[in-house]
């Protein structure tokens, strides 16, 4: 019966990330077409680009190893987490995160956000 519990609650959980990431889809969307900026439009697009790249990578030159070692603990999560961010925020340029700034309200939470849904996304396509 437990098992069941826990299969349920996976695939509850596997819905609502598929439901978060159409949301920041639609956000990322919505804002692009909100904004006439040709500049603010290519820097959304490199942003949801570098965004899973970087999420990408850092699974595989980072997150696989600790994972399979046993070692992918709270604090190498906020160690992958921080250094995609990083790879994120350097692929943007200060340029970038000024455009994109006055474009999305609060660009650092936006940014968190997506890393997170990319992240669960990532999760659910490679089970």
């Amino acid at each position: 019966m437990e098992q069941y519990i826990y299969q349920i609650i996976e695939a509850l959980c596997a819905i609502l990330g598929i439901v978060l990431i159409r949301l920041l889809h639609n956000f990322a969307t919505k804002a692009k077409q909100e904004v006439k900026n040709e500049k603010a439009s290519f820097y959304i697009d490199l942003l949801e680009k570098s965004i899973q790249d970087a999420v990408s990578a850092t699974n595989q030159t980072y997150v696989d190893a600790l994972k399979e070692q046993g070692k992918f603990d709270e604090s190498a999560q906020k160690f992958a987490f921080n250094k995609t961010k990083k790879a994120v925020m350097d692929v943007l340029g200060e340029n970038g995160q000024k455009i994109l700034g006055a474009a999305i309200k609060d660009l650092d939470a936006y940014i968190d956000a997506k890393i997170e849904a990319a992240v669960k996304e990532e999760k659910i396509f490679t089970k």
